[in-house]
């Protein structure tokens, strides 16, 4: 596959994505569509807020995923974070943004930190949301307000996803990427070689991660905690949303939405560009649990207007956020 391939691909599911958000427009109709939305109004303003604050909170995650004598200032990844969030939809499961938040912390800390701590901190981001989908859509079934066998399939779902998810951590702690690196050394193609510098790198990282829980235990609790918080502030969001939308906003109807939707954001964050899927995947989980598949269509544009409004904020941020350091500090001179 040529390299110019993977652009063609993506520009693909683009159009794809497009064309199935068009339709779904034409079967809602457009003017309830904007009935709704204009019904939404000032309230708008509020989504922002809580976007704002459920990132102010995880950045929180990312800042204590740091060892405390590398860490970046946290307003620098709190900028760098938004601004990444202008890139996070290029690739399949936010990838480019993550490249993007590792450039643009070089000279702040070590390389070897910052490939440890996006890791650490994309994971812990992971496990925590999986946690709190588990507990939302546990708590639906509980609550008897929906059909039984659709909210049991959404709790085991959620469950094998939380399960899955908390095994990942033994490939944290098995040093892979040193054995990957090893093994590329042995291949006989000799610009795909790695250097021993990239090895002794990647055996860093893998230390780092190996270590990380033993060595800074409080530390990971902090992450954890307030990514957390973060994810409750997903949760008002789709309350603040549905209230707006004139829909049942009790907590087990908020909870059973923010369950099903956020399963479903998870695996959709395999294709390159999600246009119109998520929209779709959320008309169809509105109509499974009870609820006019129209209003869950609507609840996913505001989303969207929402992440549309910050993937241009991340540009601007992205402009003005401070220049990447000249004097990079000598890593061998840090010392952990």
């Amino acid at each position: 596959m040529k390299l110019g391939s993977k652009k063609i691909i993506t520009f693909m599911f683009f159009l794809l994505g497009l064309v199935a958000l068009v339709l779904l427009i034409r079967e809602v109709t457009i003017t309830k569509l904007l009935d709704q939305l204009y019904s939404f109004g000032p309230a708008f303003l509020v989504i922002l807020t809580i976007e704002i604050l459920s990132n102010g909170f995880s950045n929180f995650g990312w800042y204590y995923a740091f060892k405390p004598k590398h860490r970046p200032p946290y307003l620098r990844l709190f900028g760098t974070g938004l601004a990444s969030l202008s890139v996070s939809g290029a690739l399949p499961s936010g990838q480019a943004g993550e490249l993007f938040k590792a450039n643009m912390l070089r000279g702040y800390t070590k390389s070897t930190e910052i490939v440890s701590s996006l890791l650490l901190y994309n994971y812990m981001h992971v496990l925590t949301t999986s946690l709190v989908v588990f507990f939302a859509a546990l708590f639906a079934l509980l609550s008897g307000a929906f059909e039984f066998k659709v909210a049991l399939v959404a709790t085991i779902v959620a469950f094998v996803v939380l399960f899955v998810t908390a095994l990942l951590a033994i490939f944290l702690r098995a040093g892979l990427l040193e054995k990957i690196f090893t093994k590329l050394k042995k291949q006989p193609i000799k610009f795909m070689q790695p250097s021993e510098k990239l090895i002794n790198s990647a055996t860093e990282v893998d230390e780092r991660l190996k270590n990380f829980s033993t060595n800074h235990p409080g530390d990971l609790l902090k992450s954890g905690f307030w990514l957390i918080i973060g994810r409750l502030f997903s949760i008002l969001e789709v309350a603040v949303i549905m209230y707006k939308l004139n829909l049942d906003y009790s907590a087990a109807a908020v909870a059973m939405v923010f369950a099903t939707t956020s399963l479903a954001n998870y695996m959709l964050m395999v294709l390159p560009a999600r246009e119109g899927f998520l929209e779709g995947s959320t008309y169809m989980i509105f109509g499974m649990i009870g609820f006019n598949p129209a209003n869950g269509f609507s609840l996913e544009i505001i989303r969207r207007l929402r992440k549309m409004f910050f993937q241009v904020a991340g540009l601007i941020i992205m402009i003005f956020i401070p220049q990447i350091k000249q004097n990079m500090p000598d890593e061998t001179k840090v010392k952990d």
